[in-house]
């Protein structure tokens, strides 16, 4: 009966999800460069700046800063396929146009 109840412990224990990170990019890579793009960019150059669009197009990643969310037109009409958060700032994920290369992946729910 031990044996049973450590077996299924262990069943229970290997069968935990690991927590995802990186949801939205095929590699880690990507998402290292964005979040250090990002914090580069916030501390250097637009600190007001909370609010980052990262956009795929053709085979090119851009990380756009903007200070309030759906203020240019590109923004505005694009669809956005997910968010998250860092440190110091939020992260919005845009559908890829064209891409040549899959840089971003659309998360399954």
């Amino acid at each position: 009966m031990k044996k049973i109840v450590f077996l299924l412990g262990l069943v229970l224990l290997g069968s935990c999800k690991e927590e995802v990170k990186n949801p939205y990019f095929t590699s880690d890579e990507i998402y290292n460069k964005v979040i250090e793009g990002t914090g580069i960019v916030h501390r250097e150059i637009s600190k007001k700046a909370g609010l980052f669009y990262v956009l795929n197009r053709y085979d090119t990643l851009i990380i756009l800063s903007v200070k309030y969310k759906n203020v240019i037109k590109p923004t505005f009409m694009i669809k956005k396929e997910g968010t998250f958060y860092t440190d110091c700032c939020k992260i919005i994920v845009t559908e890829p146009y064209h891409p040549k290369f899959k840089l971003i992946q659309i998360p399954v729910s």
